[in-house]
């Protein structure tokens, strides 16, 4: 139950960790912007070029990412971003012209922008119900701001460890390659896996099927060797009473009823319309055709008779 009660906050600061460092070296111009001009002897306009392309990438990239999240397993989409975003940072630090910035920068736009951000929404989104989306964003966000704190401290340590200037940058983006190599395998261990996760729903929802459905089997006093037999060997009495338990398992929003006790003890009359009584309860609606005047007393909140053909 505690180890329960802790994947989601664990999660959660996966997420925001990954969130975060994918968007770090992107827009580190703003947070060193000499030193970066520097490092690649870029012009202004060069600069501003770079961002105008990452902007691209979300222009044209998140569409395009949605629909990849919606088709395919989004866990192994969302680690690879995390684990790209290390691998073109070193790229990057190992080629500092500019040239190879603006391929790296379109790398960053696809890996933050086509791969992580809408699978980061879903994954987001599949932590809990409808009803908690909102807390669920906001507990997001409050993670992302963690580790943008925490990830821009680490590269102010490195900078300044190494005397700032372009000698600094580069220590601080080798060391955001390096998180976001850590970050990768602890993704990759804690994200649950979509595919795995809807079998283990499925698995849950069958098993909570069969045990309804065979509740209400024995509800309606229907023997259990009959459950794997064809419907077609039952007498007309077993015909009704599967008929009325699958309807119950169901619980339709309205219900015909067709002389529903027809060809049924009274004990089992009784059943019915105790559990007819029950769906009325939980908002089922009813239109029935009824012979058995007692049966229908207490159940039916209108009555019309229709006799030697006149409608009352």
């Amino acid at each position: 139950m505690e180890k329960k009660s802790l994947k989601l906050p664990i999660t959660l600061l996966v997420l925001g960790a990954c969130w975060s460092i994918v968007y770090i070296i992107p827009f580190i111009q703003y947070i060193w912007y000499d030193p970066f001009q520097q490092f690649m002897n870029a012009t202004n306009t060069q600069m501003g070029l770079l961002i105008t392309i990452y902007g691209l990438g979300n222009v044209f990239g998140a569409p395009i990412g949605g629909w990849i999240a919606d088709r395919f397993n989004y866990k192994y989409i969302y680690v690879g971003s995390v684990l790209l975003n290390g691998i073109f940072t070193l790229i990057f630090v190992m080629y500092p012209t500019y040239f190879m910035a603006v391929l790296m920068w379109i790398g960053f736009a696809i890996a933050s922008l086509l791969m992580n951000y809408p699978t980061h929404i879903k994954m987001i989104r599949d932590l809990t119900t409808d009803e908690n989306q909102g807390k669920i964003f906001g507990m997001n966000e409050t993670c992302i701001g963690i580790f943008n704190i925490v990830f821009n401290a680490v590269m102010m340590v490195f900078y300044m460890k190494f005397m700032e200037g372009v000698a600094g940058l580069k220590a601080a983006m080798i060391s955001i390659a390096v998180l976001s190599s850590v970050l990768t395998a602890i993704a990759m261990i804690v994200l649950d896996n979509p595919k795995e996760k809807i079998a283990a729903e499925r698995a849950k929802k069958a098993a909570e099927a069969k045990e309804k459905a065979e509740a209400m089997l024995r509800y309606f006093r229907l023997p259990e060797p009959l459950w794997d037999l064809y419907p077609n060997t039952f007498s007309g009495g077993e015909r009704l009473r599967l008929n009325l338990a699958h309807t119950m398992v169901k619980q339709p929003r309205l219900m015909l009823l067709d002389e529903p006790t027809a060809s049924l003890d009274n004990k089992t009359k009784i059943l019915v319309k105790d559990m007819l009584m029950q769906l009325k309860e939980k908002g089922t609606s009813m239109i029935g055709i009824f012979h058995d005047l007692e049966f229908m007393d207490g159940l039916c909140d209108k009555v019309f008779n229709i006799s030697e053909g006149t409608f009352q």
